[in-house]
């Protein structure tokens, strides 16, 4: 494996004003990237805000789950959301259900952390399942939101891996 001098990317808080919010939106292990974000951010940032929300198929499914829910109730600026889809063979879990994309499209993000996604206020960024991906940025889209590119900063962030 060769690593160069430096480490490159725009899939980072880098790029987000200090006095925005971060929503990080994922599906099944596409919460990895924001891990080392919210250890990194939430022992020094107090005042901004973070959101989390993961989408699994099962509540077994939702990574690092004890550890987000841990930082949830320790640190008043970060939210934690976890869903499920299969909840017929998921019977005793509490939390949200359904697809991530209906969960945006109902306003559970603003409901759950008091968080307006507006990208005066926030970015958002979004890594998993292709197709989550693209209808989450389609609904953020419409309320204003841009990619995040290079040359050009914007309100969204997309790590394309699948």
């Amino acid at each position: 494996m060769f690593l160069g001098p430096k480490a490159t990317g725009l899939f980072t808080l880098d790029r987000v004003p200090p006095e925005k919010g971060a929503v990080l939106i994922a599906t099944g292990t596409g919460l990895a990237p924001y891990l080392s974000m919210l250890r990194t951010m939430l022992v020094s940032e107090t005042k901004r805000r973070f959101v989390v929300l993961h989408g699994a198929r099962f509540s077994w499914d939702l990574g690092y789950r004890g550890e987000l829910e841990t930082l949830a109730r320790l640190r008043p600026n970060f939210t934690y959301i976890p869903s499920i889809t299969r909840t017929d063979e998921d019977p005793h879990f509490v939390g949200q259900t359904g697809r991530v994309q209906a969960l945006v499209e109902q306003g559970v993000i603003e409901k759950e952390s008091g968080i307006s996604l507006d990208p005066a206020l926030v970015d958002v960024f979004l890594c998993g399942n292709p197709d989550m991906v693209k209808a989450v940025y389609a609904l953020l889209e419409a309320k204003g939101f841009v990619v995040d590119q290079p040359k050009k900063p914007g309100s969204v962030h997309v790590e394309e891996y699948w």
